[in-house]
């Protein structure tokens, strides 16, 4: 009995001190989201698994280096477009090389709830999942859900009106534009575009900036 407890003390001990080699150099590693960002894809809290193996592609979601606390020294978004594509989003749809590259994406966007609304509406949602409620006017609130779901309610996206500057998308490209009304910027060399599937509640690269490609540490390859 000794004997068998000690065997697989040292298994376990090995296949630990394994696991800890390959986290440590990204080869593979467990993730545990923390942010909404990628929702309804990549839940709030779920388990995924990354590696540095892949080469990142359009689609991919990667994990980056980023010069800030806030998320904890790195961050994962979808990569959408790379060095020497054309990027415009108009009316809160990303467009890259003129192609609708959302039109096959399960995203989330703001949607009006007003008042009126919400309570009978609020009795569909499983609060549980990845639907949010976001504080708007005195009248209205906002709530995240997919575009199929908004239009079956009859409720209005919530989206910047072309002309409104966002701040921290001047700051990042000097350029008079918004989330929902952006470009066209064509993507400079070594530079990848990340964007949340969260579309209307994401810090991504329309207001951090361009990704270096050497930033770029996994690729998420089980979700």
């Amino acid at each position: 009995m000794g004997k068998k407890v000690l065997k697989l003390g040292i298994v376990v001990g090995v296949l630990g001190i394994i696991y800890i080699a390959l986290s440590w150099t990204n080869t593979l590693r467990v993730f545990t989201n923390a942010s909404t960002a990628n929702e309804p894809t990549l839940a709030y809290k779920s388990k995924m698994l990354l590696s540095n193996i892949p080469t990142p592609e359009i689609d991919d979601f990667v994990s980056y280096r980023v010069g800030d606390t806030l998320f904890g020294g790195f961050i994962i978004f979808r990569l959408v477009a790379k060095e020497g594509d054309t990027l415009e989003i108009k009316r809160g749809v990303l467009f890259i090389n003129g192609k609708n590259t959302d039109i096959d994406r399960n995203l989330d966007y703001s949607f009006v709830l007003p008042k009126t609304k919400h309570d009978s509406l609020v009795k569909l949602f499983k609060l549980d999942q990845h639907v949010a409620f976001l504080i708007g006017s005195e009248h209205d609130v906002y709530i995240d859900l997919d575009l199929e779901a908004g239009q079956e309610y009859g409720l209005e996206r919530v989206l910047d009106t072309i002309g409104q500057i966002n701040d921290d998308v001047r700051w990042a490209y000097n350029k008079p534009w918004n989330k929902d009304y952006f470009g066209p910027l064509v993507i400079p060399e070594n530079k990848f575009f990340v964007m949340g599937d969260n579309r209307d509640n994401s810090y991504d690269s329309r207001f951090r900036g361009f990704v270096d490609k050497s930033d770029v540490v996994a690729v998420v390859i089980w979700n």
